[in-house]
């Protein structure tokens, strides 16, 4: 049980966050993110399909693939990480 905890834990964390206060006040921000996720959601999941060994680790490559999927979508936009 607590194994499946830590990893809703590790899971949540895995969002993407801006680097700072000033990207959350951009007009376009909260539409960017939403395309970024959804476009992450999907890069992510081909990605972890694509690959036998990220296949394999599918709970944990996942959402780590989904993450980075949405944080390169969002520099992309402008949105530079810390």
């Amino acid at each position: 049980m607590r194994l499946f905890a830590l990893m809703l834990l590790g899971v949540a964390s895995c969002s993407y966050s801006p680097p700072n206060a000033a990207d959350v006040t951009k007009p376009n921000y909260q539409a960017d993110l939403k395309a970024c996720e959804e476009f992450g959601d999907k890069e992510g999941h081909r990605r972890v399909m694509a690959f036998g060994g990220l296949f394999l680790s599918y709970p944990i490559s996942l959402p780590i693939e989904e993450y980075k999927a949405t944080r390169k979508c969002m520099e992309g936009k402008g949105y530079v990480a810390a």
